[in-house]
């Protein structure tokens, strides 16, 4: 599967931007992981890419990607909606994960208020998030259910 893992724009500038350029290490955790077992996987920094929307949408048209893995911390909770939301405008059937702190602690308001999130990882997302894409490249998303540390709706 095509996969893209995206640490996303911060709506609001920061006075040090040192302290948020740098991609949390669990993504690229996830990568290798993902990467080890076949998948295709691309890492992108858009911790500045808010200004950008046109480069946002280039890209996800060119990298057609089946799912796309959000590090959510808190901040930047804004700019992954934001992305998601012009994923699945493009592409309805991409697959949406968000992942990290943030998202480990909103789970249940992100997946009740922002349908284009289908699935978000609890805490350590390396076998989740694996096991995940295996589901989904074997067109079984219904075994969701049966993965540790995975958040969903049940009406999808």
């Amino acid at each position: 599967m095509k996969i893209l893992l995206i640490h996303p724009y911060f709506i609001e500038k920061r006075i040090h931007t040192d302290e948020i350029a740098a991609v949390p290490m669990g993504l690229y955790y996830i990568g290798a992981m993902l990467k080890s077992r076949g998948h295709h996987v691309e890492i992108l920094n858009w911790h500045a890419a808010g200004d950008s929307p046109d480069m946002i949408k280039e890209t996800l048209i060119s990298r057609r990607p089946d799912i796309i893995g959000f590090s959510v911390l808190h901040a930047n909770r804004w700019g992954a909606i934001d992305i998601a939301g012009i994923a699945k405008e493009l592409d309805p059937k991409v697959s949406v994960v968000f992942g990290g702190i943030g998202a480990t602690f909103l789970w249940e308001h992100l997946l009740k208020h922002f349908s284009r999130i289908d699935f978000v990882v609890l805490g350590e997302g390396e076998f989740t998030f694996l096991r995940l894409a295996e589901i989904l490249d074997a067109g079984a998303p219904e075994q969701a259910a049966s993965i540790p540390g995975l958040a969903f709706r049940t009406s999808r």
